[in-house]
């Protein structure tokens, strides 16, 4: 899936630097400027709750946007999910590449005005 959604935000113009879990997400985030963070909320190490945990408290980005992916729609509800101290949006599985890309673009052209 990673996969599917850089070449797919690539094809659009953006810079996507993919890893593969999460413990590699969170070093990759205290070495790096990042505009954005688009997780899945099952990984191996450290989850999608992990990473929001670690950049809304943890680090020197507590504004960066995460848009969160996720399998679990029916367990998971979006609402309780998104807020200023949790994820900026939530995208269930399956979706479009194209739903990605539109809400990449919305969720940064939001951070930027």
């Amino acid at each position: 899936m990673g996969n599917v959604i850089k070449f797919n935000l690539e094809r659009s113009g953006f810079n996507v630097e993919l890893v593969y879990d999460g413990r590699t997400a969170i070093e990759r985030l205290k070495a790096g400027t990042f505009d954005l963070v688009i997780t899945d909320y099952q990984m191996p190490h450290a989850s999608g709750e992990d990473i929001c945990r670690f950049v809304r408290f943890d680090s020197a980005c507590r504004e960066l946007p995460i848009i969160l992916v996720s399998a679990k729609g029916i367990e998971l509800q979006a609402r309780e999910l998104i807020g200023p101290e949790r994820f900026s949006r939530v995208i269930y599985k399956p979706f479009s590449p194209r739903e990605i890309v539109k809400v990449t673009c919305e969720v940064l052209h939001s951070t930027s005005v």
